[in-house]
Order: structure tokens, then C-alpha cells, then sequence
């Protein structure tokens, strides 16, 4: 096919639409409802103006961080993390002072083999429960184990132990 006959044939079929168009016209009635449609088109105008133009492209999307590699400790740095949470640093400071995220924190501790405050080992979950059962409150259990006696009651909890409250009855 050439390129010719391309055009011949845009050419018919816009003569078509306009004979199209101009037949639906002879069935318009100019004077009835639709003969001002000023109101119309402004209508009409203003929806197409709120179109978004598919010329431009879209906004691209905001730039973000990329993930960053986590930062390495030096050994003697990791003495030293160890060292201040032995002493009574939270994981939280020890986060911000060395520049990390405090879940590395923890897992450099973790692989330092050093006790986290707050979680209970199976031989403390099993004294906890002991201590307990024999009348203890969870506040001393907790001060005795070195945690807080909220995770004491939620790991006694898990353990299926039963609650006493304030007055030392069972729930």
C-alpha cells in the first residue's frame, strides 16, 4: 500500500463524517432547548480543562533514600557497645550514640552471647512461675529476674499461668 492512497482514504472518510454531520443537523431543532448552549459548552469547556494532559508526563515520584548498608563496628568498638550495655545503656542510646539502628544493636549483642535485659531465658520463665505460684507479686519476681514485671506477666501469660489480682485472688 502507498502512501497515496493513505491519504485518499483519510480524505474519504472525512468527507464521510462531514455528510454524516451534516445530515444530523437537518434534525436539529434550532429553536427548542438546545438552541443556546452557551451554558453547554462553558460546562463543557471547563470539564475538558480538568482533564490532565497525556502530553506531559507524569510527576515522578519523589526521590527516596536508598537502603543503606549497615554500618560495621570495629572489635573494639563492640567492646565497648557491650561494655555500656553491661553498665546500664539502653539499646535505644547505644543506637543513637554509635549511629546505628538499634535492632543492629541488638543483634550485635545478641551474637556477643550477652544476656538482653528484659527477655527471660526458659530457667528464669520456669522460676518466675515458681516464685509466683508461692505468693510473689510480679513487681518482686521482675526485681529478682531484673526485668519489668509487665514482661513477667505476659511471659507467665504464655505459660498458661493464671493471674491473681490486687487483692491475691486468681482471675
Amino acid at each position: 500500500m502507498t502512501s497515496g492512497s493513505g491519504l485518499e482514504n483519510a480524505a474519504t472518510d472525512t468527507k464521510k463524517a462531514r455528510t454524516l454531520l451534516s445530515a444530523s443537523l437537518q434534525n436539529v431543532d434550532l429553536r427548542g432547548t438546545h438552541y443556546n448552549t452557551n451554558v453547554q459548552v462553558r460546562t463543557l469547556e471547563a470539564l475538558v480543562w480538568r482533564l490532565p494532559i497525556t502530553a506531559t508526563p507524569a510527576t515522578p515520584s519523589p526521590k527516596r533514600r536508598k537502603p543503606q548498608r549497615a554500618r560495621q563496628l570495629s572489635d573494639l568498638q563492640v567492646d565497648e557497645l557491650t561494655a555500656a550495655y553491661q553498665a546500664g545503656g539502653t539499646v535505644y542510646d547505644l543506637a543513637e550514640r554509635f549511629k546505628i539502628n538499634r535492632k543492629t544493636v541488638s543483634g550485635i549483642l545478641h551474637r556477643a552471647g550477652v544476656q538482653i535485659r528484659g527477655r527471660l531465658t526458659t530457667e528464669q520463665v520456669d522460676e518466675a512461675a515458681r516464685l509466683y505460684a508461692a505468693g510473689w507479686s510480679l513487681a518482686r519476681v521482675a526485681a529478682k529476674l531484673d526485668t519489668t514485671a509487665n514482661t513477667v506477666r505476659i511471659r507467665l501469660l504464655e505459660r498458661g499461668v493464671t493471674m491473681r489480682d490486687a487483692q491475691g485472688r486468681e482471675r
